[in-house]
């Protein structure tokens, strides 16, 4: 075939399939306003059936709504705005237009936007979200927690504060104890190791406070509270599941701090994972917080503990001499 006639014929199909399609919209602009309003009521109900699921998650604490949502429900509602304006010549006498060629031109205009506006639709109906909104996994008021504390308490102890810092960075201690009488503050220096901690992003840290007669899903809820996590378990046993699985998966080295012990507590059975066989514990992620350490990268578990006993410490929480530390009333010196 004669390169010039291949050339004007195939010039010709795309004229003839541009005057189809310009036709098209004038001849079948009631169908295509139709077909636009029906897939407008199917992305009606799929934004009820989001913003449904938006209140049930804010109702269970996940407050934080997926970045790709808000621009999806502002774009719905654009759309949903625009169509009523899309079909309103159609709703209305065109015979008001005077002359042919006005009131062919109106309906060429509807038909034309009704189809674009449905291709609109199309995609916004085929936008899936598998979660809606979530829980921070760092609640915003935990660093105010934390930091809640006054400079000028902490001027005495600002070595028992870098010697329990020193003993937490050592990758062979996994345990650190902090004890002595009531009053004396040992939650003070505890948070301060944690803003400490959390300003030079050495830990991820969460804090519960245990109490004489401690209530395990009391404490359970604190540390998933601080973890950004809703537990959904109902006994004891399956939402210290939940803790352990978010514990060990998490990105971050975590330090658990137990304040307040009066006497032994089961770690495990808060969902605390502490154990020597357990592959979370044998080393932390960060080698930048622990030079040297070039082993595979697993979970990572700090514990750190306070109580008024020494005993309870040592005998019933296995804290280890080298990693116990004591806090003396202001003005005099307890040994370790």
């Amino acid at each position: 075939m004669d390169p010039g006639t291949y050339l004007s014929e195939k010039g010709l199909d795309f004229v003839l399939k541009l005057l189809l399609q310009e036709l098209s919209y004038l001849l079948c602009y009631k169908n295509k306003l139709k077909e636009l309003k029906e897939k407008a009521e199917q992305l009606q109900c799929k934004e009820a059936r989001v913003r449904k699921k938006i209140e049930v998650a804010e109702r269970h604490g996940d407050v934080m709504i997926h970045e790709e949502l808000q621009p999806w429900l502002q774009k719905v509602d654009e759309i949903i705005e625009e169509i009523p304006e899309v079909g309103g010549s159609s709703n209305t006498n065109l015979s008001k237009y005077e002359g042919l060629v006005p009131y062919l031109l109106v309906r060429h205009q509807q038909g034309r936007r009704a189809v674009k506006l449905s291709e609109d639709v199309d995609k916004l109906l085929k936008v899936e979200f598998d979660e809606v909104a979530y829980r921070p996994t760092s609640p915003p008021w935990r660093e105010s927690f934390f930091s809640d504390i006054g400079s000028e308490a902490l001027e005495s102890r600002i070595k028992t504060v870098e010697d329990i810092m020193t003993a937490l960075n050592d990758p062979s201690i996994r345990i650190v104890g902090i004890w002595g009488q009531g009053g004396v503050g040992k939650t003070t220096i505890v948070k301060a190791i944690a803003t400490k901690a959390l300003k030079r992003k050495l830990f991820k840290v969460v804090m519960a406070t245990v109490t004489r007669n401690p209530q395990i899903r009391n404490i359970q809820g604190q540390i998933a509270d601080m973890l950004g996590m809703t537990l959904e378990e109902e006994t004891e046993i399956g939402r210290a599941g939940q803790l352990r699985e978010k514990l060990k998966k998490e990105k971050e080295n975590t330090l658990v701090i137990l304040d307040d012990l009066w006497d032994g507590l089961d770690l495990n059975k808060l969902g605390i994972p502490v154990h020597d066989d357990d592959s979370s514990q044998k080393t932390m992620r960060n080698d930048s917080v622990f030079p040297g350490n070039k082993s595979e990268n697993c979970g990572g578990c700090k514990i750190l503990l306070t109580s008024r006993s020494k005993e309870v410490l040592s005998s019933q929480m296995n804290v280890r001499n080298n990693s116990l530390f004591s806090v003396d009333v202001l003005g005099k010196r307890n040994p370790k």
